[in-house]
């Protein structure tokens, strides 16, 4: 990765700025929390009072709570509710429009599905897209197939994403290889009478099924990171023909019941992609994205003696119930473990998005506050509904606490991706003449300004203190993206001199080591005091003579 290169000290200007109490900062935790009754209709009309939330099964106060219908998209001048201790003169409360706007990212796992089922599903998410963007919802495509393809960002414009779509159907895929290869494996089960022959095979294939797949969680991992700091309900619909919990098992089982004096199973302990996908709900928890998993392939085969995915007769017994569940399995836990539904095991892929639809349009928001951690933590959660009626109730299992600085690094990174930074304090960069070092690196001077009115102070003995710390980071046209570098400062300045320099701004001076060509450079710059946070993103064009 390329780094950021800091050559120059700071210069600083000073204005008059407000005292502050010590006081202890909190932040909300977000649940949308869907409650159905046995025939799977959403149930209405709950109040606060018949929520209960447990935090590492410690109950939390119920400081936000708002029944949701937004069949016909959310209001502009809607707002969440206060606290109930909220306080006129505290912050601005959080918007319902920002935490309640739907969210769609279309996720095309090429890696992992069949291209035919994959087409003919892809009518029926145009259906159901084209009726929530109706609604005002956004959508993002996005496709892997051993990297991440950003086909549109969020979006607005059906046409766009109708357009995306069109592009994905004409790829080809990688699944079909995997298959030709099982095929040959359970040829060679069926026709070889050596059974390390077959069992080295066996163990070749589902190494590199394991080997992809937890390359494909990594980067799933990592554009979840990247949709951290994006606000509204973000909902993801991840295609695919399945996700192996143990890769190849059926193989494994297939080999065992045609050399039953060997035990193959026991390697399938170390093929176990269990928690890779527990890492992925986390992350997802964390960034507040519920899955929605759907299985392309349709209604798949429990009990026939055929391989499902081929036409390869086999006279012993292959157990199509383990290889369905083995796909699904992590289909289910992912898509409950985040508070979304899994689409499975069915060919009415239209009720399966209706079914959405119905959750998406009723729900309740509930959420309580508390302080920032000092460290990263898992924490579980876990919702009641106070009835003495039968409802199923879904919500995210669990979160990541974040602390200060990683909430900090993860905003910084989002903002690279999807430009729409949050900056309260007006924080600002200016950029002036490179200067080529080598015929690739430039030198690229640039001044970062704070209005000094937007840093926490806090008197002490007639003298102002604080501390803030300053992040910069850099993407290239290539999609490399440098280490956040970290720069902290500490404030001590005398009462009197503070109040002199009124309106005045502090200023940092830097160069940046940076590459000819399109950059995006991005700045968090976070106050330590009060634990908030102004982040900047500026495009750079250099060209090879060197000039901005």
């Amino acid at each position: 990765m390329k780094k950021i290169i800091f050559f120059l000290f700071l210069s600083l200007n000073l204005s008059l700025f407000s005292q502050f109490e010590e006081e202890v900062e909190v932040h909300l935790i977000s649940i949308y929390v869907n409650v159905l009754d046995k025939k799977g209709n959403p149930v209405e009309g709950l109040k606060k009072e018949h929520f209960e939330i447990f935090e590492d099964k410690k109950p939390q106060k119920i400081t936000h709570f708002m029944e949701v219908k937004n069949s016909y998209g959310v209001e502009e001048t809607a707002y969440l509710p206060l606290p109930e201790d909220f306080k006129e003169e505290e912050k601005s409360p959080f918007k319902f429009k920002e935490d309640l706007k739907e969210k769609y990212v279309v996720y095309v796992d090429n890696l992992n599905i069949h291209p035919m089922h994959r087409n003919a599903m892809l009518d029926k998410l145009e259906d159901f897209l084209k009726t929530r963007m109706e609604n005002g919802a956004e959508v993002m495509v996005v496709s892997y197939s051993r990297s991440l393809k950003v086909h549109t960002p969020f979006t607005k414009s059906f046409e766009v994403i109708k357009k995306c779509l069109e592009e994905i159907r004409e790829y080809t895929g990688e699944i079909m290889h995997r298959i030709e290869a099982k095929n040959d494996i359970l040829l060679d089960i069926e026709e070889v009478d050596t059974y390390d022959l077959v069992y080295g095979k066996i163990n070749n294939f589902a190494r590199e099924i394991h080997h992809e797949t937890s390359l494909t969680l990594k980067a799933l991992e990592d554009f979840l990171l990247y949709l951290s700091a994006v606000p509204g309900k973000k909902s993801m619909l991840y295609l695919s023909s399945g996700l192996p919990k143990i890769p190849a098992v059926e193989l494994y089982h297939y080999l065992h019941s045609r050399f039953t004096e060997k035990d193959p199973l026991m390697y399938t302990l170390n093929l176990d992609l269990t928690p890779q996908y527990k890492n992925v709900i986390s992350t997802a928890n964390t960034a507040g994205v519920s899955f929605y998993m759907i299985d392309v392939t349709g209604l798949r085969a429990l009990s026939e003696t055929i391989s499902a995915e081929s036409k390869v007769l086999t006279s012993y017994n292959i157990d199509n119930s383990l290889e369905t569940n083995n796909l699904t399995d992590p289909l289910i836990l992912i898509s409950e473990e985040t508070g979304g539904i899994p689409i499975i095991n069915t060919n009415d892929f239209k009720k399966g998005f209706q079914k959405i639809s119905r959750v998406m349009e009723n729900y309740y928001f509930l959420g309580y506050q508390r302080p920032w951690a000092l460290e990263d933590r898992l924490h579980k959660i876990e919702v009641k509904v106070k009835s003495k009626k039968a409802y199923t109730v879904s919500y995210k299992r669990g979160f990541k606490e974040k602390s200060i600085m990683t909430e900090a690094n993860d905003t910084l990174i989002s903002a690279l991706y999807y430009p729409e930074p949050k900056n309260p304090y007006g924080i600002s960069l200016k950029f002036f003449q490179p200067k080529k070092l080598n015929e690739e690196v430039f030198s690229l001077p640039f001044e970062l300004s704070i209005p000094f009115q937007n840093i926490f102070l806090t008197e002490k003995e007639k003298v102002l203190a604080g501390e803030i710390m300053m992040g910069f980071v850099s993407l290239d046209q290539f999609g490399a993206r440098s280490d956040i570098t970290w720069i902290t400062h500490p404030f001590q300045i005398p009462k009197d001199i503070f109040l002199k320099l009124k309106e005045q701004e502090f200023k940092y001076k830097a160069e940046l080591a940076i590459k000819g060509g399109f950059s995006r450079i991005g700045c968090v710059v976070l106050n330590k005091g009060d634990k908030t946070m102004s982040v900047i993103v500026e495009n750079v064009m250099i060209d090879i003579g060197g000039k901005k």
